[in-house]
């Protein structure tokens, strides 16, 4: 873990010089720079994260949260356990049946239902789950209603309307 922290550090360091060097005329390889340090300090933290935390297998899940955008997942996973939730992130379907335990809410981006398997979209039904999606399309709510949806967000999603929704949603339908 000291190996984790230490290369966070630096790496940070390094971000905040390249930032701090910045000026208006910055050259679109440097900005892709800044752009590849950052992404190695989400790697670093997810991998502290990692080292931390117990095995998935023994912590009890209150909310799986799944988006093909791992970073957006991550985030609102971090923001459900620091509302008291047991969070977990995923980037796809794979793996969601050893992490569902009885009573684990599921909330699920649209488009990877989309992409979805026909015996892991029959599972995510059983569960209920809440969807949520970026799109303006109105005929979203209707694709997550057969996907077995008990509630339905629009992004941007707030832990606090995801937590609200998983009360709402209990007995409900979409």
């Amino acid at each position: 873990m000291d190996r984790l922290l230490h290369e966070l550090r630096s790496t940070l360091a390094r971000l905040k010089a390249e930032i701090e060097l910045l000026d208006p005329g910055t050259s679109a390889a440097s900005l892709l720079a800044i752009r590849a340090s950052l992404d190695d300090v989400f790697v670093l933290v997810t991998d502290l994260e990692t080292a931390t935390s117990p095995p998935p297998s023994r912590v009890a899940k209150d909310v799986v949260i799944i988006d093909d955008d791992s970073r957006l997942a991550t985030a609102m996973a971090r923001q459900m356990s620091r509302l008291g939730f047991a969070a977990v992130a995923l980037p796809s379907l794979e793996g969601l049946a050893s992490l569902v335990a009885n009573g684990t809410r599921v909330v699920i981006d649209l488009s990877v239902l989309r992409r979805g398997q026909v015996e892991d979209l029959n599972a995510v039904r059983r569960l209920r789950p809440i969807v949520m999606t970026g799109s303006a399309d109105p005929l979203a709510r209707l694709e997550a209603a057969s996907y077995g949806a008990t509630a339905f967000l629009m992004k941007p999603v707030s832990p606090e309307s995801v937590a609200l929704a998983m009360s709402d949603a209990r007995d409900g339908a979409l």
